[in-house]
Order: structure tokens, then C-alpha cells, then sequence
């Protein structure tokens, strides 16, 4: 089962993003998987630096100033707890004043649960909607522990399901048993909720994309499409978020339990305001 962001004992595995780096590496790495034209240079653009100073950042030969800091955290879309973090992992090894080094690695150890915060970086790197699902192929009647069948199950290229493999051993949510076979390593997966993120809004388009592929393509007996419009008050949003969620995790539970799993199926829902003009910024509906 997945929301998107990996827990052991539901609590959110922390990652050892103790370098701003990782974190411009990782976000790198994310983007050359989402599109391999895009390059250090593509990268570089977009955080408005230089190509050859943004390597000589990335390999440790030049520093950020604070200022510079916060502009490359608005550029990744950071939010405001991880643009934070990165800021002060900057400051911690840059800041001009040893008092001022001193403060910035303070304030980094008051913020040790922002670094599972950050974690966000981490679902970056496996952002697209295969991931997951490999992820949990793994427990369906029937699973073949060979690229091929996965590949074939899912309709993807081997290439790409053999290089999410190895991305999954390397990030410690697929293991490989003495005898080969491919194992999960959580049970459960989650991302923060209410968290501004182009990949977790990127993740969404990619399951949209594949629910109105389903709508046209699947038979009616494998798949369920329901809707239906009312009215409300913007103030219920939050209860009616909690039921949502609520109702999500009780559902795939006891469907999970299930000993004999046949099929891999993927839901979502969508709640959302008619309004024309709406903008996320906004937070009313009136």
C-alpha cells in the first residue's frame, strides 16, 4: 500500500540530506529521469546559475551566499519548512562569521524532524507512477520475479523497469532475498499531506492520465468511475479532507489483508471546486 512517501512503524524514514548538494544532486537526477535531455546546463538555467559555477557547487569548489540560498529555494519549489532547512545547510558551511556557522548548525539540530520533511527529495527521485507499482506487484497472485513479466504487466520497456529496480534496491524499498526474489521493505508508504510539491503534483497528472486511459479501455466489471456535485462551505474542506483519507487508508487495509491479491489496481479521488478562475492561491470559494 502506498500514499507516496516511505514510513517504518509509521514513522517517515529520514534521509542523510545533511548537504544542501544532495539535495540540488537528487533534484537533478530527478529531472534527467523525467526527461534525459535535460542537462546540467537545462538545470543551471533554471536556478538562474551559471552552468560552470553550478558545477564547481555541485563538486564542492564554490559556495552560496544566503541571499543566492533562498532564491535557488523558491526556484526547486521548496516549501517553506525545506526551503528553511536548505537555507540553514547552507549557512552552516558558508555563512561568513563563525558565530554565524555556529547558529546555522544550532538551528540544523533543532530542525532534525525538517529533515524528514525534506524527504520530499527522496520521493522526487521515484515520482513517476511505475515506481509504486512495481512496488506492489510484488505482492499480486501469480508475480513472475523477471523484468520481462513486470514489464510486460505493466506495459513499460524493460530498460525502464530494470533501471526502477535497481533505483529501488539503492533506496532500500525493494530488497533481493539469497534466493533472487524481489521484496518490499515497508509496508506502508506516505507522503506529508497538504504539501505543495511539483512531483507529488506531477504523480497525480501521471494517475489522472492513467484513470482516463481505464475510462475508455478497461470493461466495466474491473473498474469503478463514479461522481457526483454539491454544494458546501469552504470551512468543511478540512473535515471532508480527514473523511477522504480516512476512508482511503480503511479501504486499501482491508482489501491488502486479503491473502490471495490477483490484480494490481491504483485509487484515487478527486474533491475540488467548479469555480472558474480558481486559482491555488485562493482560499475561499465564495
Amino acid at each position: 500500500m502506498q500514499k507516496m512517501m516511505p514510513e517504518t512503524n509509521k514513522t517517515t524514514r529520514k534521509l542523510a540530506l545533511t548537504q544542501y548538494r544532495d539535495v540540488l544532486i537528487h533534484e537533478l537526477q530527478a529531472r534527467v529521469q523525467r526527461n534525459p535531455a535535460y542537462s546540467l546546463t537545462s538545470f543551471a538555467r533554471d536556478l538562474g546559475l551559471a552552468p560552470s559555477g553550478l558545477s564547481r557547487i555541485l563538486s564542492g569548489k564554490q559556495g552560496l551566499s544566503s541571499k543566492k540560498a533562498k532564491q535557488i529555494a523558491k526556484k526547486l519549489d521548496l516549501n517553506e519548512t525545506e526551503s528553511g532547512y536548505f537555507c540553514s545547510l547552507i549557512e552552516a558551511e558558508h555563512a561568513r562569521s563563525k558565530n554565524q556557522r555556529l547558529l546555522a548548525q544550532l538551528k540544523l539540530q533543532s530542525q532534525a524532524v525538517v529533515a524528514t520533511e525534506l524527504s520530499l527529495e527522496y520521493f522526487k527521485t521515484i515520482s513517476d507512477w511505475h515506481y509504486f507499482a512495481i512496488l506492489e506487484i510484488t505482492n499480486v497472485k501469480g508475480f513472475v520475479n523477471d523484468a520481462s513479466w513486470i514489464a510486460h504487466y505493466l506495459g513499460l520497456s524493460i530498460e525502464v523497469v530494470e533501471a526502477s529496480i535497481q533505483r529501488l534496491v539503492k533506496l532500500e524499498l525493494l530488497k533481493v532475498t539469497p534466493a533472487g526474489m524481489l521484496v518490499k521493505t515497508n509496508d506502508y508508504l506516505a507522503t506529508s499531506n497538504d504539501i505543495p510539491s511539483r512531483a507529488i503534483r506531477s504523480y497525480h497528472q501521471q494517475i489522472l492520465r492513467k484513470a482516463e486511459a481505464a475510462l475508455f479501455e478497461q470493461a466495466v466489471d474491473v473498474r469503478e468511475f463514479s461522481a457526483i456535485t454539491f454544494p458546501m462551505s469552504q470551512e468543511d474542506m478540512l473535515w471532508a479532507k480527514q473523511e477522504i483519507r480516512n476512508f482511503k487508508e480503511n479501504l486499501a487495509k482491508r482489501l491488502v489483508q486479503k491473502e490471495t491479491k490477483e490484480c494490481l489496481y491504483q485509487f484515487s479521488m478527486q474533491l475540488f471546486c467548479l469555480e472558474q478562475g480558481k486559482t491555488v492561491e485562493e482560499n475561499t470559494c465564495a
